[in-house]
């Protein structure tokens, strides 16, 4: 047991956890305000513009729409091709059909379903980021206002962290005066995803940190559910968080017991998930894949690529935390490797995974800067079937 203890003395922080019950209420209410805001500020604009609480701001909107028309229209309990006759879809249940059945339930259309995609999306984000800031910092108003200042950053999913908001308003103010500074959304609140994946991101953080700190059994299972129901999520979220893990098995041997763990029961509470998204992926047409770009070959697009600025970051990150001893930040570290490993790979991926893991990448950069003030202070086509019906997910 001594030699355990002192096993797991590197990552360790001196300053005790603060229960959960003394998270400031406060500034984690006006950060989730702030994403509410955020979140719902297209959807005023519509308003004012069209008439109805109808936002169709974003690109993909109509088509996220037409897979949960299917089941507001067709089967109320799971979700399918919007293409294809009773076509397998390769989106995440749970991200469509609950919504759908309270859509349902209230009587509303299915155009209100991306409001509270929208809802939820401001509660999450601001919440979890704030959680985050909040466990690096201790400092409550410190930690809301980077989390309001990231929220609201056009770079915060992007590879040009504050410099593209500089550029956007310098953009608008000088040079376009006539530009609409806010003409595209931010791509950390397109509905659903990034803006229902993300949340569950920050949480897996704080919740391997917690357990890493502390690797009592509590902590200990609590981050190992919270990985397990990621597979629920988003297939391309749990992916990167378990190359992430096996990453940090790797790199940090103090917490090998926590990433190891949290692997196994995680991976206990996803199978079925995974089974059951294997078993669509083999029910799928070849055609149906290839026109969502599953698991296809991918060329070399050039605004989805890791930038090189971003590798050299980490590796600056790594030799920082290998000198400071900080061994605590090696998993989300191991999370940007993943991504970066994914978002670069091009042969077994898919369009959909070069698209979306610079965006869990992108903020993981946004985070590590912050995360560092606080350690500079010392003490610091398929029929229907019974199974389809509890639920598909995305692809393998």
């Amino acid at each position: 047991m001594q030699d355990a203890a002192i096993e797991m003395a590197p990552g360790a922080i001196d300053a005790p956890d603060a229960p959960a019950a003394s998270i400031p209420i406060i500034p984690i209410l006006t950060c989730i305000a702030a994403g509410l805001a955020l979140a719902f500020t297209p959807v005023v604009v519509w308003r004012m513009t069209t008439g109805r609480w109808v936002s169709l701001q974003q690109p993909e909107t109509l088509y996220y729409l037409q897979i949960a028309a299917q089941a507001y229209y067709n089967h109320l309990w799971y979700i399918s091709d919007p293409a294809v006759a009773d076509g397998v879809s390769f989106y995440p249940w749970i991200q469509f059909v609950p919504f759908v059945v309270l859509v349902r339930s209230l009587g509303l259309s299915i155009s209100s379903v991306p409001l509270f995609w929208s809802f939820c999306a401001g509660v999450g984000m601001g919440a979890g980021l704030y959680l985050v800031f909040w466990r690096a910092l201790r400092r409550a108003w410190l930690a809301a206002g980077l989390t309001i200042v990231c929220l609201s950053d056009f770079g915060f999913c992007g590879p040009y962290v504050i410099f593209s908001q500089l550029k956007s308003l310098a953009s608008a103010l000088l040079i376009h005066r006539h530009r609409i500074l806010l003409s595209n959304p931010l791509v950390q609140w397109r509905v659903p995803d990034p803006s229902l994946d993300l949340p569950w991101l920050f949480l897996q953080i704080v919740a391997v940190s917690i357990a890493r700190e502390r690797p009592q059994r509590l902590n200990l299972w609590i981050s190992g559910v919270v990985f397990g129901l990621s597979f629920y999520v988003f297939f391309f979220l749990w992916t990167m968080v378990a190359a992430g893990l096996l990453i940090a098995m790797l790199l940090d041997r103090a917490g090998r017991k926590v990433y190891r763990w949290t692997l196994l029961i995680g991976v206990a509470i996803g199978w079925p998930e995974l089974a059951l998204s294997m078993h669509l992926r083999a029910l799928a047409t070849a055609e149906g894949a290839a026109r969502l770009g599953v698991f296809v070959h991918t060329s070399r697009i050039a605004h989805l690529d890791f930038p090189v600025w971003s590798v050299a970051i980490a590796i600056l990150i790594g030799l920082w935390i290998r000198r400071t001893g900080r061994f605590d930040l090696i998993f989300p570290l191991s999370l940007l490797i993943a991504g970066g490993c994914a978002s670069t790979e091009t042969t077994t991926s898919s369009s959909a995974m070069r698209e979306l893991t610079p965006s869990f990448m992108m903020t993981l950069i946004t985070l590590y800067p912050v995360r560092l003030l606080r350690f500079q202070e010392p003490c610091s086509a398929a029929k229907r079937l019974p199974a389809y019906s509890g639920g598909n997910c995305c692809p393998v």
